[in-house]
């Protein structure tokens, strides 16, 4: 039982950071599409 707790952290902890990582990729993409258009 604790190593299927475990699995299942690591699992979500790997959805977040997947999130986290898409969200900071299209900040950036945003943020450099404002500096090329002023």
């Amino acid at each position: 039982r604790s190593q299927l707790v475990s699995e299942e952290r690591t699992m979500l902890k790997s959805a977040v950071g997947k999130m986290a990582g898409c969200l900071l990729g299209a900040g950036i993409v945003l943020v450099i599409a404002n500096f090329i258009n002023f």
